[in-house]
């Protein structure tokens, strides 16, 4: 299985998007250094040429994307209590944008994150 620490690859590609959706969107500086140091431990792990292959997908995009999306509807749920269900739902596209990336770079690996009730 394509793990690192036990957890699938796609976790740790979804854990760097929101590093760089939280970066983008709040320009904290300890944020982005979080992010520049997960970058570098992930390439040290996978290579360089597999990392740059995984940053410039569509699958990649798409992961970044839907946290995005994610971290907007956080921020709106503060304010308005009906966004629930929607933040559900993405959580749920954000789920699938994980396990596209893992099963496109890493084919044949086991995802492990299950999702019930969908």
């Amino acid at each position: 299985m394509n793990t690192f620490c036990r957890v699938p690859v796609g976790f740790h590609f979804d854990y760097l998007s929101i590093l760089g959706v939280k970066s983008d969107k709040t320009n904290d500086k300890v944020v982005y250094d979080d992010y520049l140091q997960c970058c570098a431990d992930l390439r040290n792990q996978i290579g360089a040429v597999k990392f740059q292959e995984i940053l410039a997908s569509k699958e990649y995009m798409d992961l970044y994307d839907a946290n995005s999306y994610l971290f907007d509807l956080v921020d709106a749920i503060k304010k308005d209590k009906m966004l629930g269900q929607e933040l559900d739902n993405q959580v749920f596209v954000r789920w699938q944008k994980k396990k596209a990336l893992q099963e496109k770079f890493f084919p044949g690996t086991e995802f492990g994150e299950k999702k019930f009730g969908y």
